[in-house]
């Protein structure tokens, strides 16, 4: 990974510590399909509501203006919301105007000319003449379908968000002693407008933490 690339991981949880509510309400169910719904609901709230947002932080190598965004953590990327320059003469400027940090609100847009990202290539472009500049890049993460831990802020923020989405998966599973395709179809319902609201607060909110993440390395 380069050294160009700096991350501070974010605090996490263990699966187990999001199953003991559901063990009381399915006792028959087996600990590996908690840990399986927990996981797939995490990463559907993550993927469509943009829940978990990071921030990498790229200081360009010399002639070096393309990096592949990885996660140190396994972590899924699942969508770029802004690219921002930092440098002595300027301050920082907001190369995209998808997302600007509350924080940071006199952010001036400086067009694709200075950086972009290739969804195709999944490559991070940085033009040449701005290789002395710092980037940083304002991500939502998801944990991926073999993730032990999730963020802790699932279980400080969503966590009602999570359990009533397994509840919904457990529920309609056919053919199981615990399935209730009725009841399992109201918490899906529930789940969905729960996953709405909780997009609506993240996106009105102010991060409380500006995380730098290393995503790669330069191609």
């Amino acid at each position: 990974i380069s050294k160009m690339l700096i991350y501070e991981p974010y605090k996490k949880v263990p699966l187990s510590d999001f199953v003991n509510e559901l063990r009381f309400e399915f006792p028959n169910v087996p600990d590996d399909i908690f840990f399986h719904h927990n996981r797939k609901t995490a990463n559907t709230a993550a993927r469509q509501g943009s829940l978990i947002r990071r921030f990498a932080l790229l200081h360009p190598e010399s002639c070096v203006t393309r990096y592949r965004l990885e996660s140190p953590d396994g972590e899924e990327i699942c969508a770029i919301l802004g690219i921002y320059e930092e440098d002595c003469c300027h301050g920082v400027r907001g190369v995209t105007r998808s997302y600007v940090p509350p924080e940071q609100g006199c952010l001036r847009a400086c067009g694709r000319k200075v950086a972009w990202y290739d969804d195709v290539e999944e490559v991070l472009h940085i033009d040449p003449g701005h290789c002395g500049s710092q980037f940083r890049i304002a991500l939502a993460v998801a944990p991926d379908m073999a993730a032990c831990e999730l963020p802790k802020s699932f279980f400080d923020r969503h966590f009602e968000l999570l359990l009533t989405g397994a509840k919904s998966g457990i529920m309609l599973m056919s053919g199981r002693p615990w399935s209730n395709l009725r009841l399992g179809a109201e918490y899906y319902q529930t789940f969905k407008h729960m996953l709405r609201d909780a997009a609506v607060s993240v996106a009105k909110h102010k991060m409380q933490v500006a995380i730098k993440m290393n995503f790669g390395k330069g191609l």
